[in-house]
């Protein structure tokens, strides 16, 4: 009997999964009630938060098959082989980034040792090997554009409707998130803010944050502060909130990826750096001020919607890839003052119904 199964694969943490939203729905679109077993890596830093936890474990996906990336560990890599082997792939979705067609090649070797026959989603075009600039807009391609494109030979879809934007949260996440803000007064805006990153290139700054918080704890006295990060980023909050008189909370490492979309949900704006949450915030339809360094090119990681502000300052050095950046002195992210960020603040805010 031929298996109904099909496997997704794609790695990445929350930022890259999000990007990648509108595909997951769309492949369960395709196929309602088969069998989908998702493969991915397991998170690399312990900053970054792993597939399920972002995707949930009801809607996109029935199992999971978790991997070191990069491996070379031949026991490893055979086991995981003869375990794809057992579900019978019915078709398999390529979704992960591919920076090479030597990897690509690789790639397709090993899941064809797997027994895998059948393939979708795979990249074939040079731009879905390096970022090119889209000839819609004339901007660089945007990553999730990049990765729905190639779903189209399984039938065209609309990859900005809020359908395929959905998280599918369950009554028991919304319960949750909520509980963590039932305290804060009822009625003063919420503003999420988000100062941490993995990458030393995408830091803003303590002392930038520092008096940033100080200037937005001035311009909205009344405003509920609401903090959200990693484990690692909680001192830091717990550093930025201590100099302000708002009724505040930092929520960084107490709260699951889903769990932070309910209270992002609650949020006038979200500021911060190019990061897992800001994407979070954006998918959620919360307009975001999004500080960004330019190791990435304009346009490809922005966060999804229209009532964003994106501050890039372009350098000559754009694109460069760094997640360390020495020589330059991180030039572009930090030449972006507080009194830039303020100002966006004060037009998102302005032109949301609070």
């Amino acid at each position: 009997m031929a298996s109904d199964t099909i496997m997704i694969y794609r790695i990445g943490s929350l930022g890259d999964t999000l990007m990648a939203l509108p595909a997951f729905n769309r492949i369960r679109e395709l196929f309602p009630s088969e069998k989908i077993v998702l493969l991915s890596n397991k998170p690399v830093v312990s900053k970054a938060a792993a597939i399920e936890l972002v995707l949930g474990n009801h809607f996109f996906f029935d199992e999971i098959i978790n991997y070191p990336v990069s491996t070379r560990n031949v026991k490893l890599l055979i086991a995981l082989i003869f375990k794809i082997r057992s579900y019978k792939i019915k078709q398999l979705f390529y979704l992960t980034p591919c920076t090479s067609r030597k990897r690509f090649k690789r790639d397709i070797l090993f899941f064809k040792l797997a027994g895998v026959k059948s393939f979708a989603a795979i990249p074939e075009i040079e731009a879905d090997f390096t970022v090119t600039k889209d000839i819609d807009t004339g901007l660089y391609e945007w990553e999730a554009k990049r990765i729905a494109r190639r779903l189209i030979p399984s039938g065209t879809f609309d990859f900005n409707e809020q359908k395929y934007w959905d998280l599918h949260l369950t009554k028991s996440e919304l319960a949750a998130g909520n509980g963590y803000i039932k305290h804060l007064p009822k009625n003063s805006i919420n503003i999420c803010v988000s100062p941490g990153t993995k990458m030393q290139s995408k830091d803003w700054g303590r002392d930038n944050w520092m008096a940033f918080l100080t200037a937005l704890s001035i311009s909205y006295p009344s405003a509920n502060i609401i903090v959200l990060g990693a484990q690692e980023e909680s001192a830091l909050a717990d550093d930025l909130l201590n100099g302000i008189t708002n009724s505040k909370i930092n929520l960084c490492g107490r709260t699951s990826p889903r769990e932070s979309a309910v209270i992002l949900q609650s949020a006038s704006v979200f500021i911060g750096q190019d990061s897992g949450p800001m994407h979070l915030a954006a998918t959620v339809g919360i307009p975001c001020v999004a500080i960004f360094s330019s190791r990435n090119l304009p346009m490809q990681w922005f966060p999804r919607g229209n009532k964003n502000v994106i501050i890039y300052h372009m350098v000559d050095c754009a694109g460069c890839d760094l997640e360390i950046c020495i020589k330059q002195k991180k030039k572009c992210i930090l030449s972006i003052t507080v009194s830039e960020v303020i100002s966006a603040v004060h037009h998102v805010l302005s032109n949301t119904t609070i």
